[in-house]
Parts: C-alpha cells; structure tokens; sequence
C-alpha cells in the first residue's frame, strides 16, 4: 500500500506498507463486517472504507518512498497530527 501526503498541493511523504498488515487488515475487516454484517452483497460495494497514520505506524515493514527534508517539513508542522509529525521528522534527513 502505497500512502501519500500533500498539503496545499504540496508533496510531503510517501509510505508503503504491506496491504496485509495485520492493524491495517483489522481496520478494513471492521468497516467491511459493519457495512455487509450478513456477509458479501451483490451489487454492493464499501465505497467510504477509511483508516488512519496509527493503523499502519507500527509496521515493521513501513518504508519511506520519499519525505521532505527536516528543514522543509517543519514549514507545514501545524498541518499534521502532532503524534505523526512526530513520526515523520524522526524518519527524515536533515
């Protein structure tokens, strides 16, 4: 899964992550098993399936495709959850 960011047009990260990543698998089963609680309906589809920074974090196989220099990134601080900034600027260059 590839997951990007941008903020008044601007690239800031992209991420990928396997999509079977256990967190992220849970997140999606819940919103599938609350929209089809009798199972898979014809015609039907979760159109507005969503997830968060914090069902992917923990992924020990996250990878940094691209992020802004340390520099950069701290222009657009207060566009991003705190706890996630946080994340970013830990995994960013100088």
């Amino acid at each position: 899964m590839l997951v990007s960011g941008f903020i008044n047009g601007r690239l800031i990260y992209i991420l990928e992550f396997p999509f079977s990543f256990n967190d992220f698998v849970k997140k999606l089963e819940k919103q599938l098993n609350r929209r089809f609680p009798s199972g898979d309906k014809t015609g039907q589809y979760l159109r507005s399936a969503n997830f968060y920074y914090n069902d992917f974090i923990n992924c020990k196989n996250l990878k940094v495709i691209f992020l802004l220099k340390k520099s950069k990134l701290k222009d657009y601080k207060n566009y991003v959850i705190k706890n996630f900034y946080q994340f970013l600027e830990k995994k960013t260059e100088l």
